[in-house]
């Protein structure tokens, strides 16, 4: 699955394309990436809309893009632009 950011620079908005692995309990390539922010800082979801397998941690949506693709045996590397 490719998961699509966007990114607002003051003058133009950018969309960044991260590889997102399938899931490792049932294969599922449907995942959900959320993030919203609180008092603490960003909070992101990433969720298999198959199985429900679920990773939360605080940080942002790329961070929990890579900690699911290390959870789910993808080696990390670069986005592409």
């Amino acid at each position: 699955m490719i998961y699509k950011q966007k990114i607002q620079i003051p003058s133009e908005e950018t969309i960044v394309e991260h590889v997102v692995a399938c899931c490792v309990k049932c294969g599922g390539d449907d995942i959900n990436i959320t993030e919203y922010e609180d008092q603490y800082g960003f909070i992101s979801n990433a969720t298999c809309k198959s199985c429900k397998n679920t990773i939360k941690e605080n940080t942002t949506e790329v961070g929990i893009i890579k900690r699911w693709n290390k959870s789910n045996d993808i080696p990390d590397r670069k986005s592409t632009r």
